[in-house]
């Protein structure tokens, strides 16, 4: 949902149902407050709403709330949570967070060591889903030896499916 497309008395029952427990407005709800969309702007409120709906494991919340800790926004800046809410995510078929799991293993980011293997595993499952992102990158890491051999025929089929998306550094 393009939470700029909502109106004030959408968000009057996002906080009434997140009141009442609903992952999905509890969700919705951090979304305005982190943009201020009709409350004021608050990332520690946004924090809190996101927290509370990826605890009920929520995807789409576990994803924002990583993104609070990863980048320190409403909470203190926590890599080790973020990756853990980063795999929920992946794990549930997340793919824009496996990309973004991916990115963590290829470069040792955060808690995690480098894990090139890991790393190809994430972005086959997100490319496979039709993440354009990954599709790119697989291309590139199938050019570059990183996937078992050089695939120069799957890193073609992996460049045209991302350019199809509208992906314009896969051209």
């Amino acid at each position: 949902m393009d939470i700029t497309q909502t109106t004030a008395d959408d968000v009057r029952l996002f906080k009434q149902r997140a009141k009442q427990g609903i992952a999905e407005a509890q969700h919705l709800l951090g979304m305005c407050f982190l943009q201020g969309h009709h409350v004021a702007q608050d990332a520690a409120k946004a924090a809190r709403r996101f927290r509370q709906a990826a605890e009920q494991g929520l995807a789409d919340a576990q994803v924002a709330y990583a993104m609070c800790n990863s980048h320190g926004k409403g909470v203190a800046r926590d890599d080790a949570e973020a990756v853990r809410l980063y795999t929920q995510a992946a794990e549930q078929g997340h793919a824009m967070t496996q990309h973004i799991l991916a990115l963590y293993y290829y470069y040792g980011e955060g808690p995690l060591a480098k894990d090139t293997a890991e790393a190809v595993r994430l972005r086959r499952q997100a490319a496979d889903q039709g993440h354009a992102k990954a599709q790119r990158e697989l291309a590139l890491r199938c050019m570059l030896g990183d996937v078992a051999a050089h695939d120069l025929a799957d890193a073609a089929r992996l460049f045209r499916l991302a350019a199809e998306q509208g992906d314009s550094d896969a051209l």
